[in-house]
């Protein structure tokens, strides 16, 4: 399941929520996989839609709440 958020309040400002199940060993795996990600990404990166729309800069990559 998969469920997107704006705030009138703070335009610009987008949440997606993602519930998923995994298999064995697979939550791990993920946790693993964002904690890289965000390591490598932390310097900001770029990124296009797949509709060929406008590009996003992203300046910073900084991880919420401590994964465990």
């Amino acid at each position: 399941m998969s469920r997107g958020f704006t705030s009138p309040a703070a335009p610009g400002l987008v949440v997606t929520v993602n519930l998923a199940s995994y298999g064995d060993g697979g939550a791990q795996r993920t946790v693993s996989d964002l904690r890289t990600a965000i390591d490598a990404c932390a310097g900001g990166f770029g990124t296009s839609d797949n509709n060929g729309g406008g590009a996003v800069t992203y300046t910073s990559v900084e991880p919420g709440t401590e994964l465990a």
